[in-house]
């Protein structure tokens, strides 16, 4: 026998004993170290209720963002919705070209109570000025004047007369 064994059976043999054979000492430590891992397990348990109270709140958060996003867009959206049809930009002359068969406000410029709707019926040039004409015997309108006398507009700005 080496002497680690020798330390071990003397270990062994002054401890005391229960009735099952095991040592009133090794009861104890096993007790102490059960309490200890209920413990633990307590506290491991605790850690997860909070880690868990903590996605719970982040989840909310993240909903709450994407609400947030979805009504900014909204907002945006009718926004940009408001300033087209409240206060829409004058068509480029090329736009206003590509609206055959469209109705535009024309905004009289020199006449304001003049605006009105019209539907685009076509627009010709002889290579060195050119004219949009409109369906219902409207006058033509001269490309020269654009901008100076008169302006398209997809939808009616606000504050012209002339309601449709």
């Amino acid at each position: 026998m080496n002497r680690v064994d020798e330390i071990r059976q003397y270990l062994a043999d002054t401890q005391p004993k229960s009735n099952d054979g095991y040592a009133t000492q090794d009861i104890a430590k096993l007790r102490s170290c059960c309490k200890r891992m209920i413990s633990e397990y307590d506290h491991t348990i605790k850690k997860m209720e909070r880690l868990e109270d903590h996605i719970i709140l982040l989840n909310t958060i993240l909903d709450d963002n994407i609400e947030m996003e979805a009504m900014e867009e909204q907002l945006k959206s009718k926004l940009t919705k408001y300033r087209e049809t409240e206060q829409p930009e004058p068509l480029s002359f090329e736009e206003l070209k590509g609206k055959a068969d469209e109705p535009v406000w024309i905004a009289d410029l020199e006449i304001p109570s003049c605006s009105e709707w019209r539907i685009v019926r076509e627009y010709w040039s002889d290579g060195v000025g050119g004219e949009v004409d409109f369906e219902g015997g409207c006058e033509s309108l001269l490309r020269d004047d654009y901008n100076k006398t008169w302006l398209a507009y997809a939808q009616k700005p606000r504050g012209h007369g002339n309601e449709l």
